[in-house]
């Protein structure tokens, strides 16, 4: 079972292109350990770790990934460094996130 939501999946793979290759995203799905996670009241973040992420700290936040459901609008950044991936979640329209966003059919496109 993956730790990562259908959307969240979907993120990853748009935005570690070209950093990732597809053996880890897999990898990340399946075998990664949640860390922590945690709700901000503006969005969240939920880092897992998996061996064959790598140790270099790089951010991953293009192509522009957003995701919608009804009136909320999310934006995403990912950081990598030291075998861990962080899923940066946040507010970008005018209502904030709510603490049950993961659990949500969120609609992703990027720019």
């Amino acid at each position: 079972m993956s730790v990562f939501t259908k959307y969240e999946s979907q993120v990853i793979e748009l935005l570690t292109a070209g950093v990732l290759n597809s053996d880890q995203v897999s990898a990340l799905n399946s075998e990664g350990s949640v860390v922590s996670y945690k709700y901000t009241g503006h969005g969240y973040f939920l880092t897992v770790d998996h061996p064959s992420l790598p140790i270099p700290r790089t951010v991953c936040s293009q192509p522009i990934v957003t995701g919608c459901i009804g009136d909320y609008v999310a934006g995403f950044v990912l950081f990598l460094g030291d075998h861990q991936l962080t899923f940066e979640c946040y507010t970008l329209g005018e209502n904030e996130i709510p603490s049950n966003f993961r659990e949500l059919e969120v609609q992703i496109s990027a720019a």
